[in-house]
């Protein structure tokens, strides 16, 4: 049924999700980056960001610190926070994106890219560097309007944080254009 649930049921189907992605974690694969990113990726809907984090991060130091799905999630739940050492995770997450192999399409590349270039222009917009994150976001917008699917969606992400990048008193007529 189409029936909304209550914040007592969600907390039980969390529970229930968290219990399940552990139990695998703990019984089956501890090697498993797909249980450590479901389980961040369930704490970080809960707004439990801490304990997303201290997911994603037992996962790479389980699993090794290529993993991109894990080193993108750590590396924007930092930068969105402004710690300090947010660069440090955009160093690793660079060196999990040199770690592709050669045969990686030029498509997947490119997404993974975008997806680094925005979060570190949301990095430098917390710390108040809108100048410095506009030349990372004008690419991906314009490159949006190429294409469907992870494009669209970056360029979306892209123009919100471009538009928020214009909003310094004396950029207000670019700001209007992006949104």
């Amino acid at each position: 049924s189409d029936e909304a649930i209550d914040g007592n049921q969600a907390e039980q189907l969390f529970a229930k999700a968290r219990a399940h992605l552990e139990y695998i974690l703990n019984k089956i694969d501890p090697r498993s980056e797909a249980a450590y990113v479901a389980l961040g990726d369930v704490y970080s809907t809960q707004g439990k960001v801490n304990d997303a984090k201290v997911a994603w991060n037992q996962g790479l130091e389980r699993i090794g610190e290529t993993s991109l799905a894990l080193n993108m999630r750590l590396t924007e739940a930092v930068a969105r926070e402004k710690a300090p050492d947010t660069k440090d995770h955009l160093d690793r997450l660079d060196e999990a994106l040199n770690s592709l192999p050669p045969s990686a399409s030029p498509e997947v590349k490119s997404s993974l890219t975008r997806t680094r270039d925005l979060i570190d222009a949301l990095w430098l917009l917390r710390l108040d560097k809108p100048a410095q994150a506009i030349p990372l976001l004008t690419p991906i917008v314009a490159q949006g309007h190429q294409g469907l699917g992870t494009r669209l969606d970056d360029a979306l992400k892209g123009a919100m944080l471009l538009g928020e990048a214009y909003e310094s008193p004396d950029q207000w007529e670019d700001a209007a254009r992006v949104y």
